[in-house]
């Protein structure tokens, strides 16, 4: 059976924990040193060992591993070297890209695969299986691969072959700056129901595109005035919205709904990944509300459980997945249109946005989705409830920032992660689709929450 060396960052380990899963599904047999070395074992030691007892090594490339020094470029040197052993045909260190980053000068002479894009885990397996035959190394073709060997897709239509996805209605609305609803419209959006031990999570199908994130000098006046209108110092928080860039998006699954707190309860028994999580960390109590008062690092510990547990690759969204997936193809401040009212999602309605009348401050969450409306993609609550946490580093603006959909890891303050929608105790300003705040990735307030993604590519 081939044995097979990973080799990542710790900062990648949901992504490389549900590769993991992927390559023991297909007959492999993986080493992950979270996985695999016993406690009180000599780590360094196990580690060296099992790098020369495996066929393969995948080095598992990103931001966060090419930043990496000490250990981890003695494993490049050591996996290099059992190349340098072999046969100048042979097939030993394959560079899995997890991300566009480049690839370190010792691994440059090696063809790497992208496991971010559709055909990424099909080359992946092929150069196993090549590197196999060529050393003949015999491969456990008895177990077939339950996960991950993905069929490619085209264009905007979701892997259907993978999950049973189901198509639902539900309603959305368009508003004027006054609040007046002009325009009610029945929808259809696709989902698959993730649901290992009674989850019932629910993955709604974002077809790809491309969209202009962030916001239009234009518009940036009229925002400044509004900031003013409640916070008289505060318009310069516009520019960390800008400027306003193209970004191209791949498809991709999101919540439904935020996660609540039954379902974080449900992963939050799941087998510990890296840290501890609490089975009920929220401020307000009810199993259909949002789950509250969580952090970024427990999200990233909730997404890794929920992959360990599925087999596929669950995270946070990247931020431009976020905003992409909050607009749903709109242009305005909010996906609903030139403002919003506490009738149709949950935010301080003491202090509306644009023409609206003061309305409800509920001063607590709601039950997810329990206002009714989505936007055009088929989500709920992207404005208000709770603050959603994305996977990237913060940014005082958008100068350089990534235009294909990914993380923005590198530059920036690695002290602080991004926040998304805003939320119950919000101003109607801070819900817009661009706004964007940050905390530290401990921090825990009562309005934080989380919803996570699948990517529709690979894992």
């Amino acid at each position: 059976m081939a044995r097979i060396f990973i080799s990542y960052a710790r900062e990648d380990e949901t992504k490389v924990s549900a590769l993991y899963t992927q390559l023991k599904d297909a007959g492999f047999t993986p080493w992950m040193d979270v996985e695999d070395i016993t406690p009180g074992e000599d780590w360094e030691r196990a580690i060296n060992t099992a790098i020369r007892e495996s066929h393969f090594v995948i080095v598992c490339l990103s931001p966060h591993f090419i930043a990496k020094r000490g250990f981890i470029q003695r494993e490049i040197k050591i996996s290099a070297d059992r190349h340098q052993e072999m046969m100048a045909d042979d097939i030993v260190v394959i560079p899995a890209r997890l991300e566009e980053c480049p690839a370190p000068e010792e691994l440059r002479k090696f063809q790497w695969v992208d496991l971010f894009r559709e055909n990424g885990w099909p080359r992946l397996l092929r150069a196993l299986q090549v590197g196999a035959e060529r050393r003949g190394i015999k491969l456990d073709t008895t177990t077939p691969p339950t996960t991950g060997n993905r069929t490619p897709t085209t264009g905007n239509q979701p892997p259907a072959a993978n999950h049973q996805l189901q198509t639902y209605e539900f309603t959305t609305i368009t508003m004027d700056a006054a609040g007046n609803i002009t325009k009610r419209q029945q929808k259809q959006a696709r989902q698959f129901i993730e649901d290992p031990g009674g989850l019932d999570l629910e993955m709604t199908y974002v077809p790809g595109g491309n969209f202009y994130m962030g916001l239009n000098a234009s518009e940036e006046a009229e925002v400044r005035k509004e900031i003013e209108r409640y916070w008289k110092d505060g318009g310069d928080r516009v520019k960390t919205e800008m400027p306003q860039h193209e970004v191209a998006v791949r498809p991709f699954f999101m919540g439904k709904f935020q996660i609540t707190q039954a379902q974080w309860r449900a992963v939050a028994r799941f087998p510990k990944v890296r840290i501890d999580l609490k089975l009920d960390p929220s401020n307000f109590k009810g199993d259909t509300l949002p789950v509250d008062s969580v952090s970024w690092d427990d999200a990233q510990e909730f997404c890794a459980r929920l992959s360990r547990r599925t087999g596929k690759l669950y995270r946070l969204p990247t931020e431009s997945e976020w905003e992409y997936a909050c607009r749903a193809g709109t242009l305005t401040p909010f996906a609903f249109g030139e403002t919003i009212t506490p009738e149709v999602v949950n935010y301080a309605g003491s202090h509306p946005y644009a023409d609206a009348k003061k309305g409800t401050y509920r001063s607590k969450t709601t039950p997810v989705g329990s206002l009714g409306v989505a936007n055009t993609f088929g989500l709920f609550d992207m404005h208000g409830n709770v603050w959603e946490w994305c996977e990237d580093v913060w940014h005082e603006n958008y100068d350089d920032a990534p235009e294909d959909g990914s993380a923005w890891l590198s530059g920036g303050d690695s002290t602080y992660r991004v926040l998304r929608g805003g939320s119950w105790s919000i101003d109607g300003r801070y819900c817009r689709s661009s706004s964007r705040v940050r905390n530290r990735p401990g921090g825990i307030l009562s309005n934080f929450g989380v919803r996570v993604v699948m990517s529709a590519r690979t894992m």
